[in-house]
């Protein structure tokens, strides 16, 4: 299966007012690097990708944007959110990167919270939120547009409303208000 890409967001962002974008989306890591056979699963680098998207202005956006995105969602609605990630098919995010531990980190979100966190799983190569290692158990807050990695695998986090408000600041067309 692959996994969906930014210019799908593009896509339904154009399509939908922000309550039903939110509805139908999730937290989302975006890839910070577009890869040879656009999944963020690979391990080689075709260039460098989230820069360009976050420095685009109005009127700068075509639907070309074709960086990996993780969703990061329930496996059934009733169920908290919470999700492992690491390189071991057995997480619900796998990362198939030699740097990613095979139980890295945890994402989640506690119940009625419009919360979300992240811990890392005492990885061998750690988790960096901005920059900052993360101390191993300790749940932090993350925050729309936070550069999250796990070992060298670099992501930006955005919650369902932040990644509306980002693309739609970019988009030719503005959507639907509310």
């Amino acid at each position: 299966m692959l996994e969906p890409l930014l210019q799908d967001y593009f896509r339904l962002c154009a399509s939908l007012e922000r309550d039903a974008f939110i509805e139908r989306t999730a937290p989302v890591f975006i890839s910070k690097a577009v890869r040879d056979d656009l999944s963020f699963q690979a391990t080689t680098t075709k260039m460098q990708g989230y820069e360009q998207f976050a420095q685009a202005g109005e009127g700068e956006a075509e639907l070309k944007h074709t960086l990996p995105v993780i969703e990061l969602r329930k496996s059934r609605p009733e169920h908290i959110l919470e999700l492992s990630i690491g390189r071991s098919e057995e997480n619900a995010v796998v990362i198939h990167d030699e740097t990613v531990s095979a139980r890295h980190a945890i994402f989640f979100q506690e119940a009625g919270s419009s919360l979300f966190m992240i811990y890392d799983l005492e990885s061998t190569n750690g988790t960096t939120i901005n920059e900052t290692i993360l101390v191993p158990g300790r749940a932090v807050e993350l925050r729309d547009r936070d550069h999250i990695s796990f070992g060298d695998a670099e992501f930006v986090f955005f919650s369902p409303g932040g990644l509306y408000d980002e693309i739609a600041r970019i988009i030719t067309t503005p959507p639907r208000a509310k």
